[in-house]
């Protein structure tokens, strides 16, 4: 109903808008010659008698309601004509020229252009800043129509009350003011006469092995929940990991599953040997592999790997190399011949080897590089032939070269006899590839003096340590009772092989003598 002044006037109609039919509560309200129309749920227009300029109509409107008036269809510009009434001056509306735009003051929109409702010929700035709009009420032409003026004429201030409060769509949606009723435009996830429900989703449980966290601002697994999903160690989520409730219930992704995580597949050559123990799967999270080579052949690298937990071996694939022996070098004097069926020095490698001339193999002849890399025996050596060692009696060696040691290979000798001896033999040997000296050994033989007669009538008793009459033989000389020595008693053999002295004589006596010799 309407109210003016004490008089009541019954609203019979109400227009019809957006598919709705308002109903009004029938109340009078008188408040300085103000005129209300209210309605159940929705805003309330007010307007006054009194005339001001644009900005103290827009003052008065937010001291005493809530804002200048914003139309928002063409529905709503005859409703405000018809309900109205006609005055001397037309009202205010909350339009206003901003950044020459026109632009809602209320909720600072530009209009749209659904909503201008200009009269002809408007807005025309006709008498220069004229930024502000005028509505005109029950005029002959143009009625319901806008008027652009300048905001310093006065006219009737047109308010309203909003009936949308903060919690009118509970937080949720946006209020629409409408003549004599209000709705919610819910928000997306949300819904209900004021928006008071939210969508819901499936509730997620976290898969085997997996493990979930989530976050609910509207509830639990409602709209825009967000859970995120791991997994335990050695475990993985190849998709998505992230979930989020949407407005059409669904999540925005199948519940992720946790995957054994996998290391990268192992290779090795067919003749290698590699043993593998996997409890989730092959080659993945905790997998074992072990590796081993054929003969001949040893791991180079770790010969165990693990799986971990982050898709990562412990180590990388081990290769098999051949064994490797020590390498060789020719010995001294000799000579190496070898086969290698693989590489030089390695598995399976054999040299066989030989002397040269003068010289004998101390060792194999023959050896191998086994699996261990070691050689089935030491390296041989080439030593000098031995000849036997030359002892000379009573004699000496000079000059003896041995290029190698005594006595052996290349051996050279000189040979001479000590004072009172004589060489019989050989001056010089050479110690022949064959072990045998060049000749005989030489021998030192001693000076021989002329033999001894034994004096008449006397006595001779000789020593000889070298043979009878012989260098350094010794002889003592005595006569016969009766008979007297002529001469030296005493004669030895020099290494001149002459005799000291002359055979003694006896004289005087006629008795035989008798040699003695010891």
């Amino acid at each position: 109903m309407v109210s003016h002044g004490g008089m009541i006037c019954p609203c019979s109609r109400w227009p019809q808008m957006h598919g709705y039919i308002f109903r009004f509560l029938v109340l009078v309200v008188v408040i300085c010659e103000s005129l209300i129309f209210e309605g159940v749920h929705g805003w309330t227009y007010h307007y006054h008698n009194r005339t001001m300029t644009w900005n103290k109509a827009r003052q008065f409107c937010k001291n005493n309601y809530t804002d200048m008036v914003a139309i928002q269809n063409m529905e709503e510009n005859k409703y405000l004509d018809e309900y109205l009434p006609k005055a001397r001056t037309h009202v205010w509306i909350g339009l206003r020229k901003i950044q020459n735009n026109w632009t809602w003051i209320g909720t600072n929109r530009v209009l749209d252009d659904f909503a201008k409702n200009w009269a002809p010929g408007e807005p025309n700035n006709g008498r220069n800043n004229e930024d502000c709009v005028e509505m005109y009420i029950k005029r002959i032409s143009h009625a319901g129509q806008w008027n652009d003026e300048s905001c310093r004429k006065k006219k009737r201030p047109l308010c309203y009350k909003a009936s949308c409060y903060p919690d009118s769509c509970s937080g949720h949606g946006e209020c629409v003011e409408t003549i004599g009723y209000y709705k919610c435009n819910c928000h997306e996830g949300f819904y209900g006469d004021n928006c008071e429900k939210v969508i819901k989703c499936m509730r997620l449980e976290a898969s085997d092995r997996g493990l979930m966290n989530c976050s609910h601002p509207y509830g639990n697994f409602s709209y825009n929940s967000l859970c995120d999903f791991n997994c335990v160690e050695g475990y993985e989520i190849p998709e998505k990991k992230t979930l989020k409730c949407t407005a059409s219930a669904d999540w925005t992704d199948p519940l992720p599953q946790c995957k054994v995580k996998q290391c990268m597949w192992l290779e090795v050559p067919s003749k290698d040997v590699m043993k593998c123990f996997g409890p989730l799967g092959r080659f993945s999270y905790n997998s074992t592999c072990t590796f081993g080579c054929r003969e001949g052949y040893v791991v180079h690298g770790s010969d165990r790997v693990q799986c971990l937990a982050s898709g990562q071996w412990t180590d990388r694939t081990p290769t098999c190399k051949v064994q490797v022996c020590e390498t060789l070098t020719l010995p001294d004097y000799g000579n190496m011949s070898c086969t290698h069926p693989i590489a030089d020095f390695h598995y399976n490698s054999t040299c066989d080897f030989s002397c040269n001339e003068g010289f004998t193999l101390n060792g194999l002849s023959r050896i191998q590089c086994k699996v261990s890399g070691q050689w089935t025996a030491q390296k041989p050596t080439c030593e000098a032939v031995n000849c036997s060692e030359l002892k000379i009696p009573h004699g000496l060696l000079i000059n003896c070269s041995d290029p190698f040691r005594p006595f052996s290979y290349s051996s050279r000798c000189d040979f001479v006899c000590k004072a009172g001896f004589i060489l019989q033999g050989s001056e010089r040997l050479h110690c022949e590839a064959s072990g045998q000296w060049t000749s005989k050994t030489p021998i030192c033989k001693a000076v021989q003096c002329n033999l001894l007669k034994i004096p008449n009538r006397g006595i001779m008793q000789c020593r000889s340590p070298f043979g009878d009459f012989n260098y350094n033989s010794n002889c003592a000389f005595s006569c016969n009772e009766g008979f007297v020595l002529q001469g030296s008693g005493n004669l030895q053999c020099q290494a001149s092989g002459e005799w000291t002295a002359q055979v003694p004589s006896c004289e005087g006596m006629t008795k035989s003598g008798i040699i003695l010799f010891y």
